[in-house]
């Protein structure tokens, strides 16, 4: 089915921005709208990317066990209140995250 396709190319997004965050850290805050060059924020950057990778493998978890719509549910909930604080302009990933998860949660539950 198309959306255990999507599930799974989500999750191997999370797991290329997660490992680039551990890697290159600066280069993907820039992506991000908020490049950092203070050693605390690069650690942060990269500990977002941990999460990242933690939160793929919990969605491929969750498809391998029919439960995906709740945690791409959660993580479109997860990503929307990360826009709160921020500007959208400058946040569209985040943007896109919400849309993208809230699209999976749609079609895993039909």
């Amino acid at each position: 089915m198309i959306v255990d396709v999507l599930i799974w190319v989500a999750a191997a997004g999370l797991v290329g921005i997660g490992a680039a965050a551990l890697v290159v850290p600066n280069a993907l805050s820039q992506l991000y709208g908020a490049p950092v060059s203070e050693a605390n924020a690069i650690a942060f950057v990269r500990a977002a990317g941990a999460r990242d990778i933690l939160i793929a493998g919990i969605l491929a978890f969750a498809q391998s066990r029919d439960i995906a719509s709740v945690v791409t549910l959660t993580l479109a909930a997860g990503a929307l209140l990360a826009l709160t604080d921020f500007a959208l302009s400058r946040h569209l990933s985040h943007a896109v995250g919400v849309v993208g998860f809230a699209i999976l949660t749609y079609l895993s539950i039909r």
